[in-house]
């Protein structure tokens, strides 16, 4: 059985260069609107939260909004570059075209050992505590 053309429903996807700059005086931007990513490592809203803890954080320790919001960006932008380049990669693996690259893929993953594949997560699931935001 074939799909009804008409019927299909499509969204594509662009890889969008991140803002030089999250922060300018007294507006930011935290979430995608800072670092966009691909869906494929489910970080989305992980990193929403994460800015937001952040954000919260240097607020809490300054009594200036413009170096407060400074400080989130500097303090986050390294951590929002790792996991944009992680789920990007995560991307093109899953993504891989061709039959020999997707089986050589496919067993590489199989054979990887779980406690290999939790330990590369520990960049992802084991974020910079906002303690760091204090100065």
């Amino acid at each position: 059985m074939q799909a009804d053309p008409d019927a299909v429903v499509r969204h594509d996807g662009y890889d969008v260069e991140p803002p030089p700059r999250w922060s300018t005086g007294y507006v930011t931007l935290f979430g995608d609107a800072a670092h966009r990513l691909r869906p494929n490592v489910g970080q989305g809203g992980c990193q929403a939260i994460e800015d937001a803890v952040f954000l919260a954080a240097c607020v809490a320790n300054s009594n200036d909004p413009v170096h407060a919001l400074g400080r989130y960006e500097a303090g986050r932008q390294a951590r929002a570059r790792y996991i944009t380049r992680l789920s990007w990669m995560m991307s093109l693996a899953e993504h891989t075209q061709g039959r020999l690259l997707a089986t050589l893929r496919d067993s590489l993953v199989r054979a990887l050992p779980i406690s290999l594949m939790l330990r590369s997560m520990d960049g992802v699931l084991r974020p910079p505590l906002p303690e760091s935001a204090a100065s």
